[in-house]
């Protein structure tokens, strides 16, 4: 990725941090022609499980033969993952060549009231949409930055939409209740654009919201009931119980997978209501082929060291069950790096139990929390923890501490998970 004139000013925007708001972007857009307005749009909220959903929906609508831009966040090593047309990173130079032109308007916009100082993700996002323009995609797919109703990405008038798994996180932005969380996340619902929500027990200022929109919600486990019918290292099998039953087939392991994957069939099945043509078959290769790094990824056996950006305890709960269940093991080696503004204390909780041996490290990031942080809380369970900063040589010495059945699970944030990635690779060649 170049650090020229565009992409070096978009990255020198982080110093501002969040501001959750839609008037930069709207006029942000504006001045780049409205490029929102020239694809049909897929809108993905929630808590845990965005990600997944959209690669899902990704994937189906380009075995469908549509072609399909897909904005998600963070990224694992590079910015470029974010925006994706056919799975396809943007390149370095289309970046830079975006970058250029969005700076411009947003610099035009700060000369005239330094209250229109655009944030790095309101800039990124109007990147990414006037990609999705110029690539001249039929669908982008969209994941929420943070909340949704003053997200920089609720610009869209979208053709459905969805709810995935709410937790608590981001208190200070979002309010410290699931109900008070769910009616931001649920800002993104607009006048009848259906919605699929995947927490069979829907928060009351969901269903509130939904009836003002007369958007009548589309419940995963309720409307839309489904059953895991076998699991293995290499992924699971679903029984979507619609009418006609649907069997998938994911390659993404984990119970809560199989729900995200039922939320993504939900939105092709209002996309169909719609007239969009989605063949069954689309369905089934585009569920089977779908791939998302870092979600309880087996990437490497002998031993086995699995990736998953887990971040939050809601998060951690599903992991620690999911190792139990995919390696039927009580006890397991954790390489764990987190950042300062998330529960540690909270998350730590729910690995314990599981945990034989950790590698507290240290992700490179500003906003990285202490090794000696996460050593601390490891240490109020009795686990053996050893103190590592960098994430490479955490990742280094729980394999070679390791025999060959252990299971590594290297977790705790994005950034954790990438550079574990970055010397996986090394390691391989």
């Amino acid at each position: 990725m170049s650090g020229g004139g565009g992409v070096g000013y978009l990255l020198g925007l982080e110093k501002f941090g969040i501001r959750l708001g839609l008037e930069n972007i709207t006029e942000l857009l504006d001045r780049l022609g409205n490029p929102q307005s020239e694809w049909k749009a897929i809108h993905v909220a929630g808590t845990n499980g965005k990600g997944s959903v959209c690669a899902f929906v990704s994937s189906v609508l380009q075995h469908a033969g549509f072609k399909v831009g897909m904005y998600t966040s963070p990224h694992l090593v590079r910015l470029n993952e974010r925006i994706q047309v056919n799975g396809e990173s943007i390149s370095d130079e289309r970046l830079e060549e975006l970058a250029v032109q969005v700076r411009a308007v947003a610099e035009d916009m700060v000369s005239s009231s330094s209250e229109k100082q655009v944030t790095f993700f309101e800039f990124l996002t109007a990147l990414a949409l006037s990609h999705f323009r110029d690539q001249q995609v039929d669908f982008a797919v969209l994941e929420v930055g943070m909340g949704g109703r003053l997200d920089a990405t609720n610009v869209v008038v979208p053709e459905v939409c969805a709810i995935t798994h709410l937790a608590v996180e981001h208190v200070e932005h979002l309010g410290t209740t699931i109900d008070q969380i769910a009616r931001e996340k649920a800002g993104i619902i607009k006048d009848r654009v259906p919605v699929v929500v995947s927490d069979h027990m829907v928060p009351s200022s969901i269903l509130e919201i939904c009836d003002k929109t007369r958007s009548g919600p589309i419940v995963i486990g309720k409307d839309i009931p489904y059953e895991r019918e076998g699991f293995g290292l290499d992924g699971q099998r679903i029984l979507l119980k619609v009418e006609p039953e649907q069997e998938i087939e994911i390659a993404l392991l984990g119970a809560h997978q199989a729900r995200n994957a039922a939320t993504a069939y939900g939105m092709m099945e209002i996309l169909r209501e719609k007239g969009y043509e989605i063949p069954d078959s689309a369905i089934a290769k585009g569920f089977s082929e779908t791939t998302w790094p870092g979600r309880f990824q087996i990437a490497m056996r002998n031993p086995f060291v699995v990736l998953d950006v887990a971040h939050n305890p809601d998060a951690a709960i599903e992991l620690r069950k999911t190792i139990m269940e995919v390696f039927g093991r009580e006890e397991s080696t954790f390489v764990l790096g987190m950042l300062d503004d998330k529960d540690s204390k909270g998350f730590v909780h729910e690995i314990a139990s599981i945990a034989e041996r950790v590698y507290a490290t240290s992700p490179k990031s500003p906003r990285a929390l202490p090794a000696s942080r996460i050593a601390e809380h490891m240490r109020e369970y009795s686990v053996d923890v050893e103190e590592q900063p960098d994430v490479a040589e955490a990742v280094s010495k729980a394999i070679s501490s390791s025999t060959s059945n252990e299971v590594i699970c290297v977790t705790g944030s994005n950034t954790t998970v990438g550079e574990a990635i970055q010397y996986l690779e090394t390691v391989k060649q």
